[in-house]
């Protein structure tokens, strides 16, 4: 963040709405085209999410689940049409209520130069170090922090140079998990995970997400077992909602 939008951020916070919790997420006639692209990502979306709700994101790549899951997390702007936390234009929101209320993981984990501590952490306050270790366990972190020097303090290179893919995401997912968030944005989260891994995963956070708001972009239907709705998109719009059995059921005949 360059010192622009550090003053940006900082206005923002001065003026903005404060909620402890975001509630129902809904998208208003969205539309999303990228800087000096030609056409738009995401097309005219509406859509609503209640709170509580567990969603998976299906669609072919180029679709626009990851667009729409950085939308949803505040990480993007839309180029038309509103998103909402319970009827609260994210925009308007303050930054420390959405870190404090989203848990993320995204497809391009961004790590940096600092411990992996620090890495998960985030500067949040009142992190244990109960809370630290419960996140490494569910993630599968511990399997790789247990062999190293330092563990927890190991300093990691900017963008986590040096690292797995698997090891990456791994610190992505402990990160969105540490600190219990009300709503989960997850996009592939278990892409690096083999089966085993995957389903011990499943298994462990299905009694954590149970009172959140879930979305959950993926490609492996035992993440499906988390949900109960799935959207399918295709060339940046909506072409199937509904419920999670029977979507599959659609797709599969």
């Amino acid at each position: 963040m360059d010192e622009t939008e550090g003053d940006d951020v900082a206005v923002k916070n001065e003026t903005a709405i404060r909620r402890d919790k975001l509630g129902g997420l809904t998208f208003n006639s969205v539309t999303y085209r990228y800087p000096g692209a030609d056409i738009d990502t995401l097309k005219d979306i509406s859509l609503s999410i209640e709170e509580g709700e567990k969603v998976g994101i299906l669609g072919r790549n180029g679709s626009g689940k990851s667009t729409l899951m950085k939308l949803a997390s505040g990480l993007f702007k839309c180029t038309d049409g509103l998103v909402l936390y319970d009827g609260v234009d994210i925009n308007q929101l303050h930054t420390n209520d959405l870190s404090k209320s989203i848990g993320i993981v995204l497809q391009d984990v961004q790590l940096f130069s600092g411990s992996v501590r620090e890495n998960i952490t985030m500067g949040r306050a009142g992190i244990t170090e109960e809370d630290l270790l419960e996140a490494g366990k569910l993630s599968g972190l511990d399997e790789f922090i247990g062999r190293v020097p330092g563990g927890y303090d190991l300093k990691l290179a900017d963008r986590g140079k040096g690292l797995s893919g698997g090891q990456r995401q791994s610190i992505a997912l402990a990160r969105s998990i540490v600190h219990k968030p009300t709503h989960f944005i997850l996009d592939e989260p278990t892409s690096a995970m083999d089966m085993s891994s995957e389903t011990g995963f499943i298994e462990q956070i299905n009694p954590i997400i149970a009172n959140s708001t879930m979305l959950v972009v993926t490609h492996r239907m035992p993440l499906l077992k988390l949900v109960d709705r799935i959207i399918v998109m295709s060339d940046g719009k909506i072409i199937e909602d509904g419920p999670r059995d029977e979507i599959i059921k659609k797709l599969n005949g």
